[in-house]
């Protein structure tokens, strides 16, 4: 029992990395919804998990995240929300936690009966993305070009003064 509660604990470490809220990733670490709050505080208070966080948060960089969520727009299935929207009844808060719902924009109730899902627009998803892949693209060739020509001033300023040594 004690093995499983520190694999939740794992588990509530990376999802409280991602997003900073201590119910949903308790919920999506697997606690149960009652006990959310309470299990992932109790989490917090202990060093290993507190380290764990800060070393998964200091790997963790905007553009990274930002691809992260780019990719699972444009690629992320939509099978739960499709599942939500045939549901004869509406389902346990429970169940709904463990929905992966991410390329849900909107649900509204409709008069007279009826649900509409909106997705995110998978197209300006891609687009986004590529443009972020283009941007890192550059940000890396400069970074390329810069460091190139410090190590050539380097070699160039140990030239000087090795001729100045003679």
């Amino acid at each position: 029992m004690q093995q499983e509660t520190k694999a939740l604990q794992r588990l509530f470490c990376y999802y409280y990395a991602q997003n900073g809220n201590v119910e949903d990733a308790a919920i999506k670490a697997g606690f149960p919804q009652s006990q959310a709050i309470v299990c992932g505080l109790k989490a917090l208070s202990q060093k290993w998990c507190s380290e764990l966080i800060e070393k998964l948060c200091q790997s963790e960089n905007a553009s990274k995240l930002v691809e992260t969520g780019l990719k699972r727009l444009a690629f992320g299935s939509a099978n739960d929300a499709v599942k939500l929207m045939f549901c004869e009844q509406a389902p346990l808060p429970e169940e709904i936690a463990k929905l992966d719902l991410f390329n849900v924009s909107e649900i509204k109730k409709i008069k007279g009966g009826g649900v509409e899902i909106k997705l995110f627009d998978r197209q300006k998803a891609l687009e986004k993305l590529y443009e972020l892949s283009h941007s890192l693209n550059m940000r890396s060739d400069a970074l390329g070009l810069i460091n190139a020509l410090k190590d050539s001033s380097e070699i160039y300023q140990r030239e000087e003064e090795a001729e100045h040594e003679i």
